[in-house]
């Protein structure tokens, strides 16, 4: 390959895992002539690690994992030169998008003996502060912290906890986090396992290893830091049960979601905290930040590695490189994120994809001018900063930001979840002081709705229900709830408020199929049978799987982090098992 014809990296883009950089919550950028000397002396004496908790068959599937040549790292623009010619920058595994399932197969990928290459659009920074890891924080402070009215906290007025990361809603589409444990920070709080139905139905079609024991599930609530403490303001449990008593014997009792907290700092926990964070300082793990992956490079029906351009902070993209993959890429980007990738990458895949499922959401809100719920937080974290005190966190958290019961029931045919908050008026207008008491009804298992993701990873508008089914039990659900507020005492104190979708009476909206919102469950769009195996392997293309919410079938029962988190362990146990195997 003649010298002319190499494109060096301007901006070296790989980023160290050493323990200063942990310390710092920042990851060290080093030179390229750094990268190849540490690739060199990880192909040639890289030990063996792995976590005694895996067991005897992971270990073994370790032990078979031989070390192949010294990654190389000369990187050519893909743009350039022929493939024939195209050196490349080269690991054992690529993982595409450091989010909720890419931070899981990080952290259990590293563990081999194996170069991993975990691959982020976003930025370098980490979800580890407050209002990344705290429920309701961050909506709290967006809608009580503006230019105009200086919260105390941070550098300048609206700023220090409102840097950026606010994710969109339909129609701009789940585009939601670029961010080392991407959207889990916002999904943090309620915690689901998905429905012992649901996750049965996937293990009898695809396969037992699905079927996780009740020990494994717990594990793995352990290492998301789920706790079963009881949380929950008593107005809203008082409205659920009000709710459940009318429900005609279609609702099971009350039930209190477990959160997600249990930190070693007190916050909640998120993807990156849980997993990612454990394995920055393993050599052989090598995490890359803005960077955009374009495509998967797929070349005699196996995928060769990635086609990724450096992402600038004025929107460009810089040339394209390959980084390659010598055993297999593993898409970690969301339903929206990996269906568009492989729409980018070849005609036959993107024939593949299919639309992506979400759970509507209406949501029900009344002014209550009395409440103090968002003045009493936005207390609690004024002084949070200044004393660190443990009894203040103690406080912050037990505030009702976030969900703390809810309610299930089949209505219409149709399983639905209702639950309550309280949180800032949003609608009330400015300067108008108090909260609101938040009732949302998700819709868990809708028969229609469903959208289409286009190769640049766009929606289409999603603020529509379709089927009769689907309006109906909207319809019955709106009433339960309100007739439950209704009846309670001090109603009067109260005043239902415009929220998200609605312009008229919920009732009236509903009816023409609008009001909803997202309740940001994506799934489907690399669905099982359809897309992938039910060992998560691509059909038609070796050495690629889909490994996050765009395998599932369908929304599961309640939020889907969990279920993401199950996805990629069972992804990291079957990629364990066929190196076991070579």
């Amino acid at each position: 390959m003649a010298p002319s014809n190499r494109s060096s990296l301007n901006q070296p883009f790989m980023e160290s895992s050493d323990a200063s950089a942990r310390s710092t919550r920042a990851f060290q950028v080093v030179s390229v002539t750094t990268l190849a000397a540490a690739a060199f002396m990880m192909g040639v004496g890289c030990t063996l690690v792995l976590d005694a908790s895996w067991g005897s068959q992971e270990g073994k599937a370790a032990a078979a994992m031989q070390r192949g040549a010294p990654a190389q790292l000369l990187a050519a623009s893909a743009k350039e030169v022929t493939e024939a010619e195209l050196d490349v920058i080269e690991f054992d595994y690529v993982i595409v998008g450091a989010g909720s399932a890419g931070s899981v197969l990080a952290e259990r990928l590293s563990k081999l003996n194996a170069t991993v290459a975990l691959i982020e659009q976003g930025g370098g920074a980490v979800p580890s502060g407050m209002t990344d890891r705290m429920p309701g924080v961050r909506q709290i402070l967006h809608a009580a912290c503006d230019p105009f009215n200086d919260c105390g906290i941070g550098d300048g007025p609206g700023q220090g906890f409102l840097d950026g990361g606010m994710f969109t809603h339909p129609g701009a589409a789940f585009q939601e986090r670029f961010a080392m444990g991407g959207t889990s920070s916002i999904s943090v709080g309620a915690h689901f396992r998905g429905g012992d139905a649901y996750w049965g139905g996937i293990a009898k079609d695809f396969g037992q290893h699905w079927a996780l024991s009740e020990d494994q599930i717990v594990d793995l609530e352990r290492e998301t830091g789920v706790s079963h403490k009881p949380v929950g303001d008593q107005t809203v449990i008082s409205v659920l049960n009000g709710i459940a008593s009318r429900a005609a014997g279609s609702a099971p009792d009350v039930f209190m979601i477990p959160q997600y907290n249990g930190g070693s700092d007190g916050l909640y926990e998120n993807s990156y905290t849980a997993f990612l964070e454990k394995a920055e300082s393993r050599k052989n793990l090598h995490v890359v930040s803005n960077m955009y992956v374009n495509r998967v490079k797929i070349q005699d029906g196996r995928a060769m590695g990635v086609i990724a351009q450096r992402s600038f902070a004025n929107g460009k993209r810089g040339p394209e490189y390959l980084v390659g993959a010598r055993r297999e890429v593993l898409l970690a980007a969301g339903a929206v994120g990996s269906a568009a990738l492989l729409r980018r990458s070849s005609p036959s895949l993107s024939e593949l994809v299919r639309p992506l499922r979400d759970q509507p959401l209406i949501t029900l809100a009344w002014h209550c001018g009395a409440c103090n719920v968002t003045q009493e937080v936005l207390q609690a974290i004024k002084a949070l900063p200044a004393h660190g005190d443990k009894h203040l966190m103690e406080q912050l958290l037990s505030r009702d930001v976030m969900y703390g019961h809810g309610l299930e029931m089949n209505l219409a045919g149709q399983k639905v979840l209702v639950m309550g908050r309280f949180v800032k008026c949003w609608a009330c207008g400015p300067g108008v002081l108090g909260d609101q008491l938040e009732m949302d009804i998700v819709l868990v298992q809708p028969q229609c709705f469903e959208f289409e993701v286009s190769a640049h990873g766009h929606t289409s508008d999603v603020d529509r229900l379709t089927h009769e089914g689907d309006i109906r039990a909207g319809l019955e659900a709106v009433r339960l709830v309100k007739a439950a507020v209704q009846s309670m005492p001090g109603y009067e104190q109260l005043r239902l408020t415009p929220v998200g979708m609605f312009h008229e009476d919920p009732e009236t909206d509903l009816t023409a199929g609008g009001g909803i919102y997202s309740f940001f469950a994506a799934t489907a769009t690399c669905r099982l049978g359809d897309v992938v195996d039910g060992e998560l392997k691509v059909k038609g293309v070796q050495g690629l799987r889909a490994a996050d919410a765009s395998v599932l079938p369908e929304p599961p029962a309640g939020r889907p982090y969990f279920s993401i988190i199950k996805v990629a362990h069972v992804a990291a146990q079957l990629v364990m098992r066929d190196a076991m195997s070579k």
